[in-house]
């Protein structure tokens, strides 16, 4: 039987347009008119538009909500992280209080509680602590700005006390000494698979195996089987790429080889690392393409080839590539693009022209090779832009 929020949210939130970004074609923009795990329609001012969600890279608002800061962070078997500001169990259930209303669910259902501030003295050893499967539960305090724990049996949580059995004896520990809670998981419980991971203005992070609108709220099911309900204007970010979808930028190359246009032997360290590649950003600031700016991609100068070693089977290789606007009219190189031993795409591209589209199929790619070559112009102005370079599964 599926657990249940019980209803009855304290925050508002007005819901205006929605832009969903796509894995293929460009953005939508509209009021939301449905919203299930299969399709998003937005009603934009030439009419309702459809998407599949297998074709949705992520749903956000135009005007992202303003987010809130709960002191408390709930983290559930199914990866959900619920940002909260109280927090109890009693008789097998866990009863949570978000800075959008309560909601309960049983405990079977929690990986672990951080019942205080996250400091950074301790921040690497509670996310070792309890980002492993315990053979017991395990009730952590801090004691000289290093964290510690105890193996036992968690019980009730209250507003004052834990209570903790250790050694078959049952000890109510202060919950002001405790730092949190990391639950024994048993094995054996198989959950379904999340469509989309979904962040609200609360600070909370939830895995979503369906979801469902209705007026002007949105109700999700995570796959534990928690039901949330909240107003649609709470959501902060609807992730569709997770798992499926990669940011280039993201991944670490297995090598870089920069060369420059007049030298020789190997470059001074200095001048390597000014034109080193960039992830997400373009030298110090976002990248500029056709008079849209992006804040996912990679800045490429030539003469660079980077090499990547694939880390798993992917099915295309996707990006908008062009000189950065800053640098025109100046800047012209050569994109070669390989895998393993194939040219997948070859071409010039110069600045002024527009943005161009790159799809090519990654099908049983191992090594792929970016070669972003010296055009006409010497290397004057070669900022090169892949602006959402993507690797799709």
């Amino acid at each position: 039987m599926a657990s249940c929020l019980l209803l009855g949210g304290i925050a508002i939130f007005a819901a205006g347009p929605f832009e969903c970004h796509r894995l293929e074609g460009p953005s939508v923009r509209g009021h939301l008119a449905a919203w299930t795990a299969g399709e998003v329609v937005l009603d934009t001012p030439a009419g309702e538009v459809t998407v599949n969600t297998a074709d949705v890279l992520r749903l956000e608002p135009a005007e992202p909500p303003e987010t809130g800061a709960a002191p408390l962070r709930v983290h559930l078997l199914d990866g959900s992280v619920i940002a909260a500001t109280a927090f109890e169990t009693e008789e097998g259930r866990a009863k949570v209080t978000t800075a959008s209303g309560p909601l309960e669910f049983p405990t079977r259902d929690l990986a672990a509680v951080r019942l205080q501030p996250l400091a950074d003295a301790v921040r690497d050893a509670w996310d070792r602590l309890h980002g492993q499967p315990p053979a017991a539960d395990l009730l952590a305090v801090v004691r000289d700005e290093a964290l510690d724990y105890h193996q036992g049996v968690v019980g009730r949580v209250s507003d004052e006390v834990v209570e903790f059995s250790l050694d078959g004896e049952r000890l109510p520990v202060p919950r002001s000494r405790v730092f949190g809670l990391v639950y024994h998981r048993p094995a054996g419980r198989a959950l379904p698979e999340a469509v989309c991971l979904l962040a609200d203005a609360d600070g909370s992070r939830w895995a979503v195996r369906s979801v469902i609108l209705d007026g002007d709220r949105l109700r999700w099911e995570t796959p534990a089987g928690i039901s949330v309900t909240r107003p649609v204007g709470n959501v902060l970010l609807a992730d569709y790429a997770a798992g499926r979808v990669v940011d280039l930028g993201d991944l670490t190359p297995q090598s870089v080889e920069w060369t420059p246009f007049i030298g020789s032997g190997p470059p001074l360290p200095t001048r390597a690392a000014f034109f080193a590649p960039r992830s997400h950003r373009g030298g110090e600031r976002t990248l500029v393409l056709g008079g849209e700016i992006y804040d996912r991609g990679l800045a490429v100068h030539s003469r660079t080839e980077i090499v990547y070693r694939l880390p798993g089977d992917f099915r295309r290789f996707q990006a908008l590539a062009g000189i950065d606007d800053r640098a025109s009219p100046l800047g012209g190189v050569r994109l070669s693009i390989r895998g393993d031993d194939a040219v997948l795409f070859d071409a010039p591209i110069r600045a002024g022209d527009p943005p161009q589209e790159i799809d090519v199929s990654l099908e049983g790619v191992r090594r792929l090779v970016l070669l972003v070559d010296y055009g006409e112009e010497s290397d004057v102005g070669d900022h090169l832009n892949l602006c959402e370079a993507r690797l799709v599964k």
